[in-house]
């Protein structure tokens, strides 16, 4: 997403809502789809030769739950702040540098995006996951797997606190 500075000349302010394409392939959803709809809304304000760009992301992304791998949508909203300067005198660590009339969103949409996103999705907190045995999805279908698995390792040790 782009906003074009030009606007600005007349006025100090102008507000923005447009709906982009986000893609998320590098960030191994797990999902075939890669792309995402995002509503992208807020204002950019002139402060100068700097710009201050405030506002928001909304969007819905496909995520693999990690106990039963169903895919589920998660809805994201995400803020936005980001200051751009096209003074190339005026270095400070978090202004974005402006070459030419372009400002270009599409980073700071991105990581706004990933920055919400969870580590280790799951559906819902009473997700029961998949088997270990059979690999059924328990959410959907119970299984007769004798689920007291024991790792062969730990294996000599069962005896021993079953005696205690």
């Amino acid at each position: 997403m782009q906003l074009n500075i030009q606007t600005l000349i007349n006025e100090p302010e102008v507000e923005f809502d447009e709906t982009v394409e986000v893609d998320l392939k590098d960030a191994n959803l797990g999902s075939e789809q890669t792309t995402y709809p995002a509503r992208v809304y807020g204002k950019i304000t002139r402060l100068g030769n700097n710009y201050i760009v405030r506002g928001a992301v909304d969007t819905t992304v496909k995520l693999i739950c990690g106990r039963c791998l169903d895919e589920v949508d998660y809805n994201i909203h995400a803020n936005l702040f980001n200051e751009f300067s096209s003074d190339l005198t005026y270095c400070e660590d978090e202004v974005i540098l402006v070459k030419g009339t372009i400002i270009d969103l599409s980073d700071s949409i991105l990581e706004a995006i990933l920055l919400e996103l969870p580590f280790g999705f799951v559906c819902n907190e009473d997700c029961l996951g998949i088997c270990k045995v059979c690999g059924t999805n328990r959410n959907i279908d119970q299984c007769d797997c004798n689920q007291s698995v024991i790792d062969l390792r730990l294996e000599q040790f069962k005896d021993i606190f079953s005696e205690v």
